[in-house]
């Protein structure tokens, strides 16, 4: 009963505190992934990863490591984890290697000043 009382407390605290945001759960997902449910990428670095998808709908994918040469790819392949829909059990495949999607979180746009692929 006591350990109740403090999870109540500290979760009344932590709401109620000016300026602490929560952290988004990245559990969107892109439905169609084989059907052009994807329309376009944007890679700014080796662990991020933006995709258009229909609808003009946006995401970031965060990937649990490193992707080695995403960054600069031309051209990726999407694996996903369970039917067709690209979430956080899908992976990212760059020159024949899978990297692993951490979360995947809808978005307004991708990064200002890049090109899309």
């Amino acid at each position: 009963m006591k350990m109740l009382t403090i999870l109540a407390a500290t979760a009344a605290l932590l709401s109620a505190a000016p300026g602490v945001a929560a952290p988004s759960s990245g559990d969107a997902e892109i439905p169609f992934v084989s059907h052009d449910g994807i329309q376009s990428w944007i890679a700014p670095n080796d662990n991020t990863i933006y995709l258009q998808g229909t609808h003009s709908q946006w995401y970031r994918a965060d990937l649990m490591g490193p992707c080695t040469g995403l960054s600069f790819a031309s051209g990726i392949g999407f694996k996903t984890g369970f039917g067709d829909t690209f979430d956080d059990s899908s992976s990212i495949i760059v020159n024949g290697q899978p990297c692993p999607v951490a979360s995947v979180t809808k978005v307004s746009g991708p990064p200002a000043a890049q090109n899309t692929k």
